[in-house]
């Protein structure tokens, strides 16, 4: 299994969210 990092920008703020 591998994790993948994904960037958001919301609210102008950048979010690094680990989906598994």
């Amino acid at each position: 299994m591998s994790r993948k990092i994904s960037k958001v920008w919301i609210n102008n703020k950048l979010i690094l969210c680990n989906c598994a």
